[in-house]
């Protein structure tokens, strides 16, 4: 099996937060937005990885949320630079490794990990995603594990779709879905791609 450089991703459980009131570091989240043709992008980071990935159709959609979600026992500083960057890398389809801090199960885990490989512009449907994990008595655990997906777009969810070759629900939308996948399809095959 030939490895990629997303074998180098790092998979981390999510830190408790420092009891120590003076350690700034290991009590703080970063928290960005930004606009983008498909809604608001949020990222909430450690500074051991990303914690959270959402689309929203405003700000208010995610902030709310993705802040009470971790105060009041972190300190979450606002610094729109970190969606910035997320977006970004992930726009430019070169595959990166990323950090990662999660809070999930080991077979949740593993059905993230593996859609981390799933090239640009490709799609599977769930049966096929499963039965390429190995796990296609799973389906619907992996279906499961899917939908539960903390890391939009860097967790690419978006790729996996109906048997009937239907693009389907997405937790952030189905219309955010289907554009995700045209633009990849775009990104590759030019404007001709439809």
């Amino acid at each position: 099996m030939t490895t990629t450089v997303l074998d180098r991703d790092q998979w981390l459980e999510m830190p408790e937060p420092s009891k120590d009131e003076t350690d700034y570091d290991g009590r703080t989240l970063l928290c960005g937005f930004i606009d983008t043709p498909i809604g608001c992008f949020g990222v909430v980071k450690h500074s051991l990885g990303l914690v959270q990935c959402a689309f929203g159709d405003h700000m208010d959609d995610l902030s709310y949320p993705m802040i009470q979600t971790y105060s009041p026992n972190w300190y979450i500083m606002r610094d729109d630079r970190v969606a910035a960057e997320v977006w970004e890398n992930a726009m430019s389809y070169k595959p990166q490794p990323l950090s990662f801090c999660v809070s999930g199960t080991p077979f949740q885990l593993s059905a993230w990990k593996a859609l981390r490989h799933v090239p640009v512009g490709k799609t599977f449907s769930y049966l096929e995603f499963a039965t390429v994990m190995g796990k296609a008595w799973a389906v619907r655990a992996i279906a499961t594990a899917i939908a539960n997906n903390p890391f939009a777009l860097v967790v690419p969810c978006h790729r996996i779709i109906r048997a009937d070759g239907t693009y389907g629900e997405y937790r952030w939308g189905a219309q955010r879905k289907e554009w995700l996948i045209h633009n990849e399809l775009k990104h590759l095959y030019g404007e001709f791609a439809f």
